[in-house]
């Protein structure tokens, strides 16, 4: 899903009024990326706990006949279970940054266009005033 996050001082109006609604979308695609964290980080915690009990349970079957509390966790680290647990994590954390990055660019979009619009309004247009008798500005 992308997002125009550039200013056109020509078309303040419809930029100004696509705002909320931009807003909306990506202020709810980080609350999903919020709840979808929490969730893929509890399957990260089930997921090590299951292991360390299968761990302790049958150390022979992770090619151990005894363990110890480091050995169960540096198994639980290399089961691949755990290995894509771990990156869904990763992932949702990424996707979240990106939605907040969105909504915050989205933010810096509205303060911009509310200050352009309030210099087009006060009649600013954006060019330097040159005075006629003295065009290039030096100094004599």
């Amino acid at each position: 899903m992308d997002v125009d996050i550039s200013v056109d001082r020509n078309k303040l109006d419809e930029q100004l009024e696509s705002i909320p609604s931009d807003m909306l979308v990506w202020s709810r695609q980080a609350s999903a990326q919020v709840e979808a964290l929490q969730r893929a980080e509890n399957q990260l915690k089930l997921v090590e706990a299951k292991l360390s009990i299968a761990i302790r349970q049958n150390p022979v079957d992770y090619g151990f006949p005894k363990v110890t509390e480091d050995l169960v966790k540096s198994l639980i680290v290399t089961q691949p279970e755990y290995i894509d647990a771990q990156e869904a994590v990763t992932k949702t954390k990424s996707e979240l940054a990106v939605a907040r990055s969105v909504v915050d660019a989205l933010e810096i979009k509205r303060s911009s266009l509310k200050y352009l619009a309030e210099l087009t309004v006060s009649g600013y247009l954006g060019s330097t005033n040159v005075n006629p008798r003295n065009p290039s500005g030096v100094k004599n």
